[in-house]
């Protein structure tokens, strides 16, 4: 199908999904869109309206019907060009530059601005050629091949903390864990409280930790992520094709690195997209799951490391980096960060000399080494049946070698997390930065428990509440021996102490625009820290 058609089939399917969710819509989005209707002088319909409304004027629009609407909302542009028609009306451009033209490059005062866009309206635009875009990744055929070459099963999900086996052929509630038989750890749930969308989270425990513990150069995982994200080319697949299959499957994804983990987010539809045509006579592509699936098969098994997604991923780090030293709150919190770490780089920003020596072949290797299935966790969740996805995953990730990825491995190096580092003795911070909104910003900080309650010493909440009570009843004894334990009673003090701030620092004595209370919340490494954070007028 060509470009107009993909467009017009992605938009139906949105406007599909809309119309699924309009009882769950809330009344304060419902009272937004009744307004803004009103206001606009338009009709104010019903998703289910709309829907019908929008495939009945998709179904006789016309290309040529749309090319004459993109003129006319080009028409601010394309009428400076000397010979073309112009735009009624007042066209306003809009340049963000230094005040003074003193040894700056970026100096822009009116005549430059208004000289660099007549010359760049100047310029001829080729068309770019259509790009072809593949109705799917993985084609039957291959998928037969891998299930032959690598024939997928489920086993039994395993647990060190003493849980029970969850079964491998039975499926449970509120969620299904299993394990295939290649290592990667599935957890699926059916969720209905968003028709017809679904969300897969790709986990792999390392993050900036594992570049100090396996021996990567520093920053070279988060930079590689940001490149996977940047990137995007799959076997024959250019980056454009696959960009504008996930496109047109309505698939967003992102991929991040923190300081434990490498994790990929997905959000896609769980009906049929990628359709052609209307009506009776629509042609159904695949499924959103489906297509996700085929994503993170071809990210495990088949990806291509381009240099110019690298350049991006470094361009971004390096404009965060900068923009951090300029920001009141950015920097004081790095300032925090470097005082209570004593430096550790794994829980700082990221600095320019740092990013830019990170190589292609240094972000391969720390991305792809942490990308091996049996250290994989899959979590899916989404309005969907449960069987039919777990059965996709199957087909489409259990074919996945179990040997995938080996070549990048780090042989004998540890996979125990460290803890957070020791914290130095306390001190006092002073940071004066210019910023055109005047304020200050207050920060307490300390030691903490992580997620689980575990300090960084290796003891954990239920441990020191226990040595502390001395009178504890067997009933306290077995409470404070669930797992979840820490986590309930870090919940409770984070409440706890946000609505004291809150009420007692704002509400009464009027001392501060907001008052807060946070932890960092790490899941495998042991320890944290607590954040205290207030934000006031200089003067108070």
């Amino acid at each position: 199908p060509g470009e107009m058609e993909r467009y017009a089939s992605a938009l139906l399917t949105d406007a599909e999904q809309l119309a699924a969710q309009g009882d769950m819509i809330s009344h304060g989005d419902q009272l937004a869109y009744l307004m803004e209707t009103v206001a606009n002088g338009h009709t104010f319909m019903s998703p289910e309206q709309s829907y019908a409304v929008t495939e009945q004027a998709l179904s006789t629009l016309t290309l040529e019907e749309v090319n004459r609407a993109a003129a006319e909302l080009c028409s601010h542009i394309t009428g400076l060009n000397d010979g073309e028609l112009t735009s009624t009306g007042k066209v306003v451009a809009v340049a963000c530059a230094p005040k003074s033209s003193d040894n700056d490059a970026a100096f822009v005062d009116d005549d430059m601005l208004c000289q660099a866009i007549r010359e760049a309206c100047a310029i001829e635009v080729e068309p770019v050629e259509d790009v072809i875009v593949p109705h799917t990744l993985v084609t039957p055929a291959e998928l037969e091949e891998a299930m032959k070459a690598n024939p997928p099963s489920w086993e039994s999900g395993q647990f060190s903390d003493g849980t029970p086996n969850t079964p491998a052929d039975r499926i449970t509630r509120p969620f299904t864990l299993r394990r295939l038989s290649n290592g990667i750890r599935v957890g699926i749930n059916q969720n209905p409280a968003e028709s017809q969308r679904g969300h897969l989270r790709l986990v792999a425990p390392g993050g900036r930790d594992a570049e100090r513990r396996l021996g990567f150069k520093s920053g070279s995982l988060a930079v590689g992520a940001r490149a996977m994200q940047e990137g995007g080319s799959f076997g024959s697949f250019s980056r454009e094709q696959v960009e504008l299959f996930a496109v047109d499957h309505l698939i967003m994804v992102e991929i991040n690195c923190n300081e434990e983990s490498l994790v990929m987010d997905f959000v896609f539809p769980t009906t049929n997209v990628g359709n052609s045509g209307y009506g009776e006579n629509m042609k159904l592509g695949i499924t959103g799951t489906e297509s996700v699936l085929q994503i993170v098969r071809e990210i495990l098994v088949d990806f291509n490391w381009e240099e110019d997604a690298l350049g991006r991923s470094k361009s971004s780090y390096r404009t965060a980096h900068e923009s951090l030293g300029k920001s009141l709150e950015g920097k004081s919190t790095e300032m925090i960060m470097d005082a209570v770490t004593s430096g550790d780089d794994r829980f700082l920003s990221i600095d320019v000399d740092t990013v830019n020596a990170v190589t292609l072949e240094d972000a391969k290797n720390a991305v792809m080494s942490q990308l091996r299935p049996k250290d994989l966790e899959i979590s899916v969740s989404g309005d969907f049946v449960v069987n039919e996805v777990l059965e996709q995953i199957l087909q489409y990730l259990g074919t996945v070698p179990a040997d995938a990825n080996a070549e990048f491995e780090v042989k004998d190096a540890t996979m125990e997390f460290d803890s957070v580092p020791k914290l130095a003795p306390g001190k006092h911070l002073d940071l004066e930065l210019e910023d055109s909104d005047p304020r200050a910003v207050a920060y307490v900080a300390g030691a903490a428990p992580n997620q689980w309650g575990f300090l960084a010493d290796g003891t954990s909440v239920a441990q020191r509440v226990s040595e502390a009570d001395k009178r504890a009843s067997d009933y306290d004894k077995q409470r404070r021996a669930h797992p979840l334990f820490g986590n309930a009673a870090l919940s409770l003090i984070s409440e706890i102490a946000n609505r004291r701030l809150f009420s007692t620092v704002r509400e009464r004595k009027q001392l501060t625009y907001d008052a807060n209370f946070s932890l960092t919340g790490f899941e495998r490494m042991k320890g944290g820290w607590f954040l205290v954070t207030v934000t006031a007028s200089k003067e108070k």
